[in-house]
This record gives C-alpha cells, structure tokens and sequence, in this order.
C-alpha cells in the first residue's frame, strides 16, 4: 500500500526524511500478503441520512437523475499469506465484532 506521508528520522539517524520508496522497500518481496476488502453497507431498513442529503444537495449542484445514495465504509484488510478459507473466517469474525453494527449494518468480503 503507498504512503501518503514521509517520517522525519530522529535527530541522530541522520537528517532530512525517509523517501517513500524506501518504505516500500522495507517490506519483504518474499513475503505473501493478501488483500481482503470488507464493505460494510447500512441494511436496506435503516434510513441514511447521510445519503438523502447527498441526493438533495446533487439536483442542486446540476446532476439530475439520481434518485437514491447510500452511505457505506470500505476497509482494506492485508493479511499475512493467502487468503485462505481459516483466514476469511477470521476477517468475517473482525467484520462481525469490531467493523460493522450487525444490528444496522451488513458486510461482504471479497479478496484483491
């Protein structure tokens, strides 16, 4: 994943930053990671406010035709090796508890 962002070294490692490249570079070619995406979308039921907003505001910017927005989060998950039936599992379970509300929201995986 790129950085969008450069470090300052401590002052006694030397001056200046740390190229971004040389970032990238830290990570192990030989290493595998797999990327798992998890969208998490509010259920159909529950009202999107944010989305409504975005609809009204749109004909008033000039793009006409749309006619329902909704609001949702993506979270790009890298994982240590392939992406695996156990390790699927075990981003679902993260999707369950710590990503999305199940109460109001649903999620789906897909691997990158």
């Amino acid at each position: 994943m790129p950085y969008a962002f450069c470090c300052h070294r401590p002052a006694n490692r030397g001056s200046g930053l740390i190229d971004i490249f040389e970032l990238a570079a830290d990570r192990s070619v030989e290493d595998p990671v797999a990327r798992v995406v998890v969208d998490v979308m509010l259920k159909p039921e529950i009202l999107d406010p944010q989305g409504q907003a975005i609809v009204g505001a749109s004909d008033r910017l000039g793009f006409s035709g749309v006619r329902e927005v909704r609001q949702g989060k993506r979270f790009e998950v890298e994982i240590d090796g392939e992406a695996g039936e156990a390790e699927l599992a075990e981003v679902r379970r993260m999707a369950e508890t710590l990503l999305a509300n199940p109460v109001i929201e649903d999620f789906s995986l897909r691997v990158e």
